[in-house]
């Protein structure tokens, strides 16, 4: 049996499916590993707003990431690990895949003072998780920054909520 062959798409017609709709999702079959990172570059620029590239194992997501980080520099892109334990454990996640998520949380948020990330990497096993409510993590965020005076009990307060 033949699988029929599926018709090519331009980058332009792909960038002008992105534009028209407010919430898009595609799947791209048949793009090599090598240009799957060039063109979301260049559609991340070109659309100027987050994306979130899901992307089968860890190790792929890792790859993309650095293949992404090449074209788009160290601000435009980040990874969203998974927590890299099963659900029904009792052990506490990696700390470190709980910072990356919450740094891309924040950033996405607008809460950290920097811009959001262009390109989102993320394998599917991250994107599954729970994450916390906007809401709640906008009020839970309190930026400081070196030379400038924080009220000690203020603060202290605000980490023992």
């Amino acid at each position: 049996m033949t699988v029929p062959d599926r018709p090519a798409v331009s980058f332009e017609q792909l960038a002008v499916s992105f534009e028209r709709e407010e919430r898009p999702c595609r799947q791209l079959l048949d793009v090599p590993p090598g240009a799957r990172s060039y063109l979301l570059s260049e559609l991340a620029r070109r659309l100027s707003r987050p994306i979130l590239y899901q992307i089968g194992t860890a190790s792929e997501a890792e790859e993309s990431f650095r293949e992404l980080r090449a074209y788009l520099g160290a601000e435009g892109v980040e990874r969203f690990p998974s927590l890299e334990i099963a659900p029904y454990e009792e052990i506490a996640p990696f700390p470190p895949a709980v910072h990356d998520r919450m740094r891309v949380l924040v950033r996405l948020s607008g809460a950290g003072g920097g811009r959001a990330p262009l390109v989102i990497v993320c394998p599917v096993e991250g994107w599954l998780r729970k994450t916390l409510p906007p809401a709640v993590l906008a009020g839970a965020v309190r930026r400081i920054v070196p030379g400038e005076e924080l009220d000690l009990e203020s603060f202290a307060r605000h980490l023992e909520e």
